[in-house]
């Protein structure tokens, strides 16, 4: 019974770590996206 609750506690971890990284990636092309965009309004 205590392994189950370890090896659920160890999951929980990485899937909060999982979604960290995908919102970081996610707000990082975000970012990259909307400096283009602040690029292509200068330009024009």
């Amino acid at each position: 019974m205590e392994q189950f609750f370890a090896l659920f506690r160890t999951t929980i971890f990485i899937k909060i770590l999982h979604l960290k990284i995908v919102i970081l990636i996610a707000v990082e092309t975000a970012g990259i996206k909307v400096v283009v965009v602040d690029d292509d309004r200068i330009l024009s």
